[in-house]
């Protein structure tokens, strides 16, 4: 799950797309949904919340401490 997020947010930072904590969070979201219902029913009960304290460790495990984040109200705008 996490390779794929990575590869997401270095194409968006490739074609100059903006990112922010919230919109990472909510992709990730979306593709834990996603591979959950690939999966059979004894993963489908596995939660997972992108919780803040989650994309710190995630940022920082993926080496994306260095990728320019946007404050939410300027992705908002």
């Amino acid at each position: 799950l996490e390779k794929i997020l990575v590869a997401l947010i270095e194409e968006q930072t490739n074609h100059n797309i903006p990112l922010s904590k919230s919109l990472i969070q909510g992709k990730t979201l979306a593709l834990f949904n996603s591979v959950k219902l690939e999966k059979d029913e004894e993963v489908s009960e596995e939660k997972f919340e992108a919780s803040r304290s989650w994309f710190l460790r995630f940022k920082e495990s993926s080496c994306l401490h260095k990728i320019k984040m946007q404050d939410e109200a300027e992705v908002l705008m």
